[in-house]
């Protein structure tokens, strides 16, 4: 019989956790833990920089941590509560509020208390 090993293996990254990682390293402020919205543009603006500064991060491997970074439970609380919008820098954005939800509640909107429905069923202007 063998004893146990000295410490439990790592459970291996999934391509979009090893994605996250590597984009990180190159923008540490943008994407910071625990999650904050990013403003709109961000991930515009950090495609623009792998590109033209050749980076050596594909483009595939951004869009992959952009989505594992937007689509996490606590991004998307965060939208929905309307925390303030962040920039490269990680920096506060001016007046750029998360205000997906607030139209949403002015409507009477019948998915507005819900966090992870950022879009609501019927097709009215704030549901397009």
């Amino acid at each position: 019989m063998t004893p146990p090993p000295a410490s439990q293996p790592k459970k291996p990254k999934t391509y979009a956790q090893a994605s996250l990682e590597i984009v990180r390293t190159h923008f540490p402020d943008c994407l910071p833990e625990p999650a904050q919205p990013l403003g709109i543009g961000v991930g515009e603006q950090i495609r623009t920089i792998v590109v033209t500064e050749a980076m050596g991060v594909s483009l595939k491997r951004v869009r992959a941590a952009l989505k594992a970074y937007t689509s996490r439970r606590h991004y998307l609380i965060a939208v929905w509560k309307g925390a303030r919008r962040i920039g490269l820098d990680g920096q506060p954005l001016e007046g750029a509020a998360g205000d997906i939800s607030e139209e949403a509640r002015q409507t009477g909107c019948s998915q507005a208390g819900d966090p992870f429905r950022l879009r609501c069923h019927h097709a009215t202007r704030h549901c397009a």
